[in-house]
C-alpha cells in the first residue's frame, strides 16, 4: 500500500467517507480552477477594501469621527444604489450568457477599477470608482453560485461550498495581514495595484475552465423583464425562500449599519490602524475557517433553516460583545465578538448557498441568486442611511447594542417560525438540472 492509500485509509477510519469525498472533489480540475480564482480574488479584495477605508479616514481625520463615519457611509451608498437597479438584470445575464465569459469580463473591469484607485486624488474619485467596483462584485456571487452545480454533483454541493468557504476564510486570514502590512509600509497606490494583479491572475485561471458554462438554448431568447418576473414568481410561491430572502434583508440592514461604523469606531476607541484592523479580521477568519472545516466533514445537514436562525442569534450576540468591549476597555470581548462574526458569516453563506443550489433548478439559479444579491444590497443601503442618522444622535456602542439585541431576537423569532410553519418539510427532493423544484403541500 503506497503512502496516498495509507492516508486515505486513515482518514476513512477516523472520519468516515466525507473527507474522502472532499479529496475526490479536489481532483475535479474545473472545480479547483473556480476555487482558485475565488481564493486569489478574495485575497486581493482586502487590499482595495482596506485601502478605500483608510484612505477616506486619512482624508477626513481632521474633521472628527462623525465626519469620517458619514464619508464612509457615502462610500457604501455609492456602492449599493446602482446595484439596486442593475442587480436583477445581472442575474438574468448569468442565465443568458456564457458564465465563464461573465467572470472574465468582471475580473478585467475590476482590474481597471484598481488602476483608477491608484490614480485617485479625492473623495469624488473614490465615490465613482466604488460604484463601478460594486457592480463587479455584484456579478461574482450569482455567477459563481450558478456555475458550481455545473461542476459538481448535487450530493457534493455542501462540501463544495464548505471547501470554498475554508479557502475564503484562509484568504481572510492572509488578505488583511498582507493588506495591512503593504498599506502601512508602501502606501495606498501599491495596495490598490496589488489587488489589480489578483484580478489578472483570476482571469487566467477562469479562462482554463473546460466545462460548458453556456446557458441552455431554451433560456437565451426570453425578455429580461419576464426573467425578473419569473424569479419573483418562484420566490413568492415558496415560503422557505421568502423566509431566507426576508430574514437576510433584515440582517443586511444591520450589516449596513455596522460596516461604515466599525473601522472609525476601532480607530477612535482603540487606536486601530490598518495593521491592527487586519489582525482582528484575521482572527475572525480563523474562527470562520474552523466552522467551515466542521461543516465540510458533514455529507449533508438537515434542518438548514433552523440552523440559519441560530446563526442569526449568534450574530446579534457578537454585536453586543463589540459594544461591551468599549464600555469595559476589554479587548477579549472585541476578539470574541469578531470570532463569532466570522463563524456566523461562514455558516450563513454555506447553508444558504447550498439550500438555494439544492432546491432551485439550473436554468433559474442566476435569476434567483441575482435577485437575492440585489435584495441584500438594498438592505445594506437602508442600513447605511439609517447609520447616517443614528451616528448623529447615539454613541456607536449604543448603536451596536441595540442592533445586536434586535438581530438576536430576530434569530429566536425565526427559529420559532420555522418550527411552527414546518418550512423545512415543504421542500422534497428537487431536481436541479431539469428545471423543476418539486414542492410538497
Amino acid at each position: 500500500m503506497n503512502f496516498g492509500k495509507k492516508v486515505r485509509a486513515k482518514l476513512r477510519s477516523q472520519f468516515g467517507e466525507s473527507p474522502m469525498e472532499t479529496l475526490s472533489l479536489l481532483q475535479n480540475k474545473d472545480y479547483r480552477k473556480l476555487w482558485g480564482s475565488e481564493f486569489i480574488s478574495e485575497i486581493g479584495n482586502y487590499f482595495s477594501f482596506f485601502g478605500v477605508i483608510f484612505y477616506v479616514i486619512d482624508l477626513t481625520r481632521s474633521q472628527g469621527i462623525i465626519a469620517t463615519a458619514q464619508s464612509l457611509i457615502a462610500v457604501v451608498i455609492f456602492q449599493v444604489v446602482p446595484t439596486v437597479f442593475v442587480g436583477p438584470f445581472v442575474g438574468v445575464l448569468v442565465d443568458r450568457f456564457n458564465r465563464k465569459y461573465i467572470l472574465i469580463v468582471a475580473n478585467f473591469t475590476g482590474f481597471l477599477v484598481t488602476v483608477g484607485y491608484s490614480l485617485s486624488t479625492g473623495l469624488a474619485h473614490i465615490y465613482f470608482l466604488v460604484t463601478i467596483h460594486s457592480l463587479v462584485r455584484l456579478s461574482f456571487y450569482p455567477t459563481r453560485a450558478a456555475i458550481l452545480p455545473r461542476l459538481v454533483s448535487k450530493a457534493e454541493l455542501l462540501q463544495a461550498n464548505s471547501f470554498i468557504q475554508i479557502s475564503v476564510q484562509f484568504s481572510r486570514l492572509l488578505g488583511p495581514l498582507l493588506a495591512g502590512i503593504v498599506l502601512y509600509q508602501f502606501g495606498f497606490v501599491t495596495g490598490f495595484l496589488a489587488d489589480g494583479l489578483t484580478y489578472l491572475l483570476a482571469i487566467y485561471i477562469v479562462s482554463k475552465i473546460k466545462a460548458d458554462l453556456r446557458p441552455h438554448a431554451s433560456d437565451q431568447h426570453v425578455s429580461s423583464l419576464k426573467d425578473i418576473g419569473l424569479a419573483l414568481k418562484i420566490v413568492s410561491k415558496r415560503p422557505d425562500l421568502k423566509f431566507i430572502f426576508g430574514s437576510f434583508f433584515l440582517l443586511l440592514i444591520a450589516v449596513g449599519i455596522l460596516d461604515p461604523l466599525l473601522a472609525p469606531y476601532l480607530n477612535a476607541r482603540f487606536g486601530f490602524s490598518a495593521l491592527e484592523f487586519g489582525f482582528l479580521l484575521a482572527f475572525s477568519a480563523i474562527c470562520g475557517g474552523v466552522a467551515a472545516g466542521i461543516l465540510i466533514t458533514r455529507k449533508n445537514i438537515h434542518g438548514k433553516l433552523k440552523l440559519i436562525s441560530v446563526f442569526y442569534a449568534l450574530g446579534g450576540t457578537a454585536l453586543i460583545l463589540l459594544s461591551e468591549a468599549s464600555y469595559n476597555g476589554n479587548l477579549v470581548f472585541l476578539f470574541i465578538g469578531a470570532g463569532l462574526l466570522g463563524i456566523v458569516n461562514v455558516g450563513l453563506y454555506i447553508l444558504t448557498a447550498t439550500f438555494i443550489q439544492e432546491t432551485v433548478n439550473d436554468a433559474n439559479l442566476g435569476k434567483i441568486n441575482g435577485f437575492f444579491a440585489t435584495l441584500l444590497v438594498l438592505g445594506q443601503l437602508f442600513g447605511s442611511l439609517l447609520a447616517s442618522w443614528l451616528i448623529q444622535h447615539l454613541l456607536v456602542e449604543v448603536i451596536f447594542t441595540v442592533i445586536g439585541g434586535t438581530v438576536a431576537i430576530m434569530g429566536v423569532f425565526s427559529l420559532m417560525s420555522v418550527k411552527h410553519y414546518h418550512w423545512e418539510m415543504e421542500v422534497s427532493s428537487p431536481v436541479i438540472h431539469t428545471g423543476k423544484a418539486v414542492m410538497g403541500k
